[in-house]
């Protein structure tokens, strides 16, 4: 209680209360003043001047204490860089191409001018031994490991048998299942580049994300279906996948299915689709489980192996470097020198250690980005997109990620 409260209360008496309006009419007269060093102290934020509203910046202000921290942290954020976080790096697309050794299949010439504009000229091993066998309707077999063009062996021939019933109402004819997310964006991105001058529907579905938007597609009509196995499942007992129609099959990465614990999905939805349908299955190893599930859905298919089992793929030229952990992350810095070098994939044991890479090429003027099982799908996404387009020049990932 101030002092002239205390007094007016001693003043009126000690058994009475005092109310408000007893001690304003004790309340000793106050000096008239402009200056606002004698206007009592409000709490609050200070009102802001007139003409002034809205221009100061709260940064701009010192603080009393981090100060010294402050103005390091602004001197960082404000420091030259080559590559800053989202600055769009130029990425040479691919020079269209006569692609010569895709015409002897007999693909449709809208194809192989998606595939000409894709850069591709002659085709890999993979994609000569299976592209003629899946034309003709056959059951298929491959084993290839990643990285040998295996997504354009199965997508350009379904393309082409999907092709003849383009003009149609949009009808799901064809449905390919993978193991994880960013393998199914990637086949339905490619489904669509190469289909590009086709009137074929590709839509993809998948879990992790909000599952109306799938729906709504699903329900507008669609050729081609890329999905995951539980958000197909989840699809499909919603009643928004009718498989009725269903003209091919494609199982890719069934090792992968098999080690994340796929395999009784992917048995419960090969026996909702009809019997009638071409079932090609992909995959890099060929275990005893894999083997017996391909049994039990391919009908004397054509065998197609063209690389040992965990062989390197011929297009990967490799080098390795010897030097001490702490010597690690200094070889990064000293690789990323080369401004040519701007799509880097950095593999790490841990999530953690995927982050701490990733903050630390931040800080060193490279733009990187980290991608592991606690990001969120749309943070994934962000981070492929950002590193598909140029906008990142490393993405830094987890072992399983990868």
């Amino acid at each position: 209680m101030s002092l002239i409260k205390k007094l007016a209360k001693a003043f009126i008496g000690k058994s009475q209360e005092a109310t408000d309006d007893e001690l304003e009419k004790h309340r000793p007269p106050q000096p008239k003043s402009d200056s606002s060093k004698n206007q009592p102290r409000r709490k609050g934020p200070k009102p802001q001047q007139e003409g002034n509203r809205g221009t100061r910046n709260k940064r701009s202000q010192p603080t009393r204490k981090g100060g010294k921290r402050n103005q390091q942290r602004d001197a960082y954020k404000n420091r030259p860089r080559k590559y800053a976080p989202g600055q769009e790096i130029t990425v040479k697309k691919p020079t269209p191409v006569d692609p010569v050794g895709f015409k002897t299949f007999g693909l449709r010439e809208e194809i192989l001018t998606a595939v000409g504009e894709s850069g591709y000229a002659q085709p890999t091993p993979i994609q000569k031994a299976t592209i003629g066998e899946i034309l003709k309707g056959k059951h298929l077999l491959g084993t290839a490991q990643t990285g040998t063009g295996k997504t354009a062996a199965f997508a350009l021939p379904s393309l082409h048998r999907l092709a003849s019933g383009e003009n149609k109402k949009p009808t799901l004819r064809c449905l390919v299942l993978t193991p994880t997310r960013e393998l199914a964006l990637q086949v339905a991105e490619s489904y669509k580049s190469y289909g590009k001058y086709l009137k074929i529907k590709t839509t993809v579905v998948f879990g992790g994300v909000g599952i109306e938007p799938q729906k709504r597609a699903l329900t507008n009509g669609v050729d081609i279906l890329v999905a995951t196995p539980g958000r197909l499942i989840d699809l499909q007992d919603q009643g928004y996948v009718d498989v009725s129609q269903l003209e091919i099959f494609i199982l890719d990465e069934a090792d992968k299915m098999l080690d994340m614990g796929f395999l009784p999905d992917v048995g419960r939805i090969i026996k909702r689709l009809p019997a009638t349908k071409q079932s090609i299955m992909f995959s890099a190893t060929m275990p005893q489980q894999i083997e017996s599930l391909s049994q039990g859905f391919l009908e004397n298919p054509a065998k197609v192996s063209v690389a040992p089992v965990s062989s390197t793929s011929e297009q990967v030229e490799q080098a390795l470097y010897f030097v001490t952990r702490g010597d690690k992350r200094k070889l990064l810095v000293h690789i990323f020198e080369d401004e040519t070098t701007n799509k880097v994939l950095i593999f790490t044991r841990t999530k953690t250690l995927a982050n701490r890479i990733s903050d630390f090429l931040n800080r060193n003027n490279i733009s990187a980005a980290a991608i592991h099982g606690n990001k969120s799908q749309s943070a994934r996404q962000t981070a492929l997109q950002n590193f598909k387009s140029g906008h990142t020049r490393a993405l830094v990932a987890s072992d399983l990620a990868a």
